[in-house]
């Protein structure tokens, strides 16, 4: 059939030919259907409209077709809910080598921290944010098929959250395009679309290839990057497509630290003895000024990451199409982690008699297979059906510490564990166009999925990682004192493997009604049953009136539904404080222990199983054609979110004490647990503008903007009705409202005169603030900065270019952390940047299609 064929002819620039049907909680894709004789000549003026305006014609920002949230490939400027699209052309541009990195500076609401200074949170995991919220409430598809998570069970400053999906695992090569669909949509997808959906596009070209060498370098001479990037289609028998894409890149790591700020050795009493760094007795050692500014790194990681993924589409018969792809990404991330003083009880001074910094490593393996069947059974509809499998596995390795309670026998290196997520996911989906007599056929669909989570411990690491080996602290002010439990850094003990898993079944149907030609309706419902939680229901009502060709009103309602992932119900860890924390204040050393949401002493202490996180969405707003190749379009918006899930405080004292004693494990004196301990309160608004301006033959320039406003409020703060300690520091409540920028500006300008191209990428913040977990005294304002990138390139042939750029053109750095905030005494910027602090970064690159 024709639906096949196009399919295979345009690929992803068509869009048509993937429209993708909602589906359970694995949000499955069905097709828009072409049995009608309208939809039918719409797909074929589609298809060939890509096939003679090459990739870009209808991949446009202002006009292009999108698939992601809806039953038919629908044009931006169309939809009843606010959708930005990203073409291939967009991606390739701004000396980006990750996903993440090119949708971070092309959408004005995608936020993600770019700085990966230590392993904080998420650790390797590169994921988004969109309105402000945490990214595990951004449903990321691929073909509009549901991503697996990642093992992540925590977020990276200032966003919590846990399980998202890893973005950069596919190869930024391999799309073709992406959708972002802000709005909720837990009713169309399932669990986690509650701010909104990514949805990745992949290349589907049958012929033709290209590949891409980047070098960059920043102004300080560090973070060196080298990256290659590629694809090739090939046509199968002329039934089918086969594309491969690939992306491999070494970036080297930044250091961004200063002096350290710290006392470092002992200070010499008069007798010789040896005090404590703090005490003001004696005098301090002849060392103490020694080494100051050479005391380890403070910057972004080492990485080193490879992503493969190939796709697949072939015709069986002319009603019967085989689909399916796989991707395979390997990351190895390296850090520098918290420096060691030379008097720390942490430290083997035999081992580091200046101290140390500890070095970590992640070893970061993704794998996905998706294969599926579509078959077109004519008037009797389309039938989707499709077996998803997902898989993450992180490996953590230390070097460059002690283990104190072995004494001399420590090593210096030590192997941490491993820890893993799955996901299997079955559906089956259907659609159907009926022709009621309204201005457009019915666009009906309905379907049924089953989906299998699991989150484990896979390995413990090696014994001195977690383990005490009887030696007592050798020497120093502190000598013949117990020393700390396992390795500087701690691995996965025996006694914290845990495991978790759900499965979920989940039914949805609904429909789009063109009621006139000017009156658009989308109702969605679906029911989902975990194992669990039990029975939920989620709904979606959208509407848009166009009151002329020129200005079009729009709005939604749903609610939305976030499960907690199965690393949070399960995770359990141990620990040992004595070192420093960020209250600047050496605690009293003792074991710690993350214990689960619903085990004893979470109970005893305030805490209980954890609650799904729960959503209400609305959003008004409207579409604005004023003219030929100009748009606005502007969405006001509220999310509600309950329930949400944060960590509390080391809880301490007596109260803990008596819990951990009653649960049999007495050595722990500070505990911390998930629990549901937040209500906000999200409104915002979102702006998207575009004008194309023609220059004459061979010249045109293209204007963009985008502003993404909002306001978080906290609603409430979970009271501790059943014992006497705080669950939350004051940052934990605070963040949500202050820790991310008030808004951010995206503008664009680029600019094609013949075989010249130049663009031109400005980006602007609001204020946000560094909250500080326990004293106000030291909360930090960063104000409004903006940060400028720019680009040229040059076509040497139809099939070559060259590019020269620059991102933070002018070399702009956030401000210092106040020395209070420096916990780690190197510390100079904080987590929360937006942009990191690294400066300039320039770039080369030089692109080959075939």
């Amino acid at each position: 059939m024709a639906y096949f064929r196009t399919k295979i002819r345009s690929g992803a620039r068509s869009g048509i030919g993937l429209a993708a049907l909602l589906a359970g909680l694995s949000a499955l894709p069905a097709h828009a259907a072409d049995t009608a004789e309208a939809a039918a000549e719409t797909a074929d003026a589609a298809a060939e409209a890509a096939d003679d305006a090459s990739a870009a014609a209808d991949d446009s920002r202002e006009d292009g077709i999108f698939v992601v949230g809806t039953r038919r490939g629908t044009r931006v400027l169309e939809a009843a809910s606010l959708i930005d699209l990203v073409s291939r052309e967009e991606l390739d541009q701004g000396g980006a080598i990750t996903l993440q990195q090119s949708l971070f500076r092309i959408s004005p609401s995608f936020n993600f921290p770019q700085g990966s200074a230590a392993r904080v949170g998420g650790g390797a995991t590169r994921s988004a944010s969109l309105r402000g919220q945490n990214p595990d409430l951004t449903l990321v598809l691929v073909n509009g098929k549901r991503r697996h998570g990642s093992v992540a069970t925590g977020g990276t400053f200032p966003y919590g959250g846990a399980g998202y999906a890893d973005i950069n695992a596919i190869p930024l090569a391999a799309i073709s395009r992406v959708e972002v669909l802000l709005d909720g949509a837990s009713a169309q997808y399932g669990s986690d679309a509650i701010a909104g959906v990514l949805n990745l596009g992949l290349r589907e070209n049958d012929s033709g290839g290209g590949l891409t060498a980047t070098l960059g370098t920043y102004k300080k001479g560090d973070g060196e990057t080298g990256a290659l990037s590629g694809w090739i289609g090939t046509s199968l028998g002329g039934r089918g497509f086969l594309n491969v894409s690939a992306d491999y890149s070494r970036r080297g790591s930044t250091d961004r630290s200063g002096p350290d700020i710290r006392p470092r050795y002992f200070r010499i009493a008069d007798d010789g003895s040896l005090l404590p760094t703090n005490s003001t007795a004696g005098t301090a050692d002849p060392r103490e000024p020694y080494g100051r500014d050479r005391v380890g790194q403070w910057g972004n990681g080492q990485v080193e990451h490879l992503a493969v993924l190939a796709n697949f589409g072939y015709d069986l018969t002319d009603q019967l199409q085989a689909y399916g792809w796989v991707n395979y990404a390997n990351t190895n991330t390296r850090s520098w982690v918290n420096p060691q003083v030379p008097s720390s009880p942490s430290n083997i001074r035999a081992i580091f008699p200046d101290g140390f910094q500890v070095v970590g490593e992640y070893y970061d393996d993704n794998y996905s297979a998706v294969g599926g069947l579509k078959y077109d059974a004519g008037a009797s509809g389309r039938f989707d059906l499709s077996l998803i499998y997902g898989r993450h596995a992180r490996d953590t390795h230390n070097f460059n510490l002690v283990s104190p309670s072995y004494g001399l026998d420590s090593k210096t290196d030590l192997y941490s564990g491993q820890v893993t997520a799955e996901q299997f996911t079955s559906a089956l989906d259907y659609d159907l166009d009926i022709d009621a007599g309204l201005a457009r056929p019915i666009a009906l669909q309905a379907g049924i999925a089953f989906r299998h989570e699991r989150w484990w411990i896979s390995k413990i690491g090696e014994e001195q990682s977690w383990n005490h080996g009887g030696v007592p602290i050798l020497d120093g002010s502190q000598a013949g004192q117990p020393a700390g439990w396992g390795g500087t850094e701690q691995g996965n003990a025996p006694w914290d493997v845990t495991s978790g898993n759900r499965q979920v079944f989940s039914g949805y149907i609904g429909a789009d009604f063109h009621l006139t030609d000017k009156l658009l309706v989308e109702i969605t419902g679906r029911g989902e049953h975990y194992s669990d939680f039990g029975w939920t229901a989620t709904g979606k009502f959208s509407a848009r009136y166009d009151i002329s060709p020129a200005l079009a009103l729009r709005g939604t309602v749903s609610n939305g539904y976030h499960a907690p992932s199965v690393g949070q119900l399960a995770y359990q860890s141990s620990g040992y404080a004595g070192t420093w924390n960020h209250s600047g204040i050496t605690p009293e050393p003792n074991r710690t222990r993350q214990v689960t949401p619903g085990s004893t002493v979470a109970r005893a202490l305030g805490g209980g199983p954890l609650e799904p996180e729960k959503a209400l969405n609305i959003s008004a707003g409207f579409v604005l054609r004023p003219i030929e190749n100009a748009s606005l379009t502007v969405d006001v918006y509220q999310i509600d979110v309950d329930n949400r899930i944060v960590t509390t405080q080391a809880l301490t004292g007596a109260v803990v004490e008596a819990a951990t004693a009653a649960a049999g494990i007495p050595d722990y004196k500070s505990i911390t647990f998930f629990t549901n301990g937040l209500d906000t309160r999200t409104r915002g608004v979102d702006t998207l503008a575009r004008y194309g301006i023609s220059l004459g033959q061979d010249a045109s320039l293209d204007l963009s903007g985008g502003f993404s406003l909002y306001d978080t409020t906290v609603q409430r703060v979970r009271a501790n009705t059943v014992s006497s300690v705080a669950l939350f520091q004051r940052n934990v409540i605070l963040n949500p409202e202050l820790g991310t920028p008030e808004y951010k500006i995206v503008l664009g300008a680029d600019l094609t005169v013949g075989k010249f191209s130049a663009s031109l990428n400005q980006l602007f913040y609001g204020k946000y603030t560094y909250v500080h977990p326990t004293n106000a005294a030291n909360d930090e304002v960063y104000g409004a900065k903006g940060y400028t990138n720019i680009e040229a390139t040059y076509r040497l042939t139809d099939s070559t270019r060259v590019t020269v750029g620059a991102n933070n053109v002018f070399d702009t750095y956030p401000a210092q952390f106040i020395a209070a905030n420096q916990v780690n005494g190197i510390n100079r910027y904080s987590f929360i940047h937006p942009e990191g602090a690294n400066g300039a970064y320039y770039y080369a690159r030089l692109a080959v299609d075939f």
